[in-house]
């Protein structure tokens, strides 16, 4: 017994990070309550403190989203084991990360503090991310206790890259075309209408 007293609240110091384990009965002038009430299980620490923002890039076909250790001010004295991940729209409401590719309680995700999400993904519904738009993505830390505040989110990073434009102007042929040798010249494909990265070749 830690306590005994008419008071419904009580106080009491505990180890951070200690695992603890309380019930409780209730007496008057008969006796005891009959048996003890449920066991709250519960540690000597707190719900995590707000992240620092998470960084984004592009990665082939995908946006990775990571941060680091160091991202995490204060865990609130216990392991972390998940985190919330929310990506904003074009309408600019911060939505949930598909789980598919970004479950914030996965474990590898957790230990690796990274996902990827498809290009793909984040240009359909219901994100619908057009060819520049910044990947904008809150993260909030999560133990046993509870989950922290969003962080504020990333003002740098990936921005959404696309297939590139159709080409307007139709290939040309080359003044130094001869009977026995064509020369075809085509328009290169520059600015935005490249889809937000380089050309890498062109195909005739």
């Amino acid at each position: 017994m830690i306590y005994e007293g008419s008071s419904t609240s009580y106080t009491q110091p505990l180890t951070v990070g200690t695992k603890y384990k309380f019930r409780y009965a209730g007496l008057n002038d008969i006796d005891y309550s009959v048996d003890y009430s449920p066991v709250l299980i519960t540690f000597g620490a707190k719900a995590p403190e707000q992240m620092m923002p998470p960084q984004t890039v592009i990665s082939q076909l995908n946006v990775r989203i990571w941060w680091t250790e160091e991202a995490v001010l204060d865990s609130g004295g216990i392991p972390l084991n998940g985190y919330g991940l929310l990506i904003r729209s074009w309408t600019g409401q911060y939505l949930e990360a598909p789980t598919a590719h970004c479950n914030g309680l996965n474990q590898t995700l957790v230990s690796e503090r990274q996902c990827f999400v498809p290009l793909s993904v984040l240009t359909s519904q219901p994100f619908l991310l057009s060819q520049g738009n910044l990947v904008a993505v809150k993260i909030q830390a999560i133990n046993a206790i509870g989950a922290s505040p969003y962080s504020n989110a990333n003002i740098a990073g990936a921005l959404i890259e696309i297939v590139p434009h159709w080409p307007a102007v139709a290939p040309m042929r080359d003044p130094t075309t001869l009977k026995d040798r064509l020369v075809i010249n085509v328009t290169p494909i520059t600015g935005t209408l490249t889809g937000g990265a380089a050309i890498l070749s062109y195909e005739l």
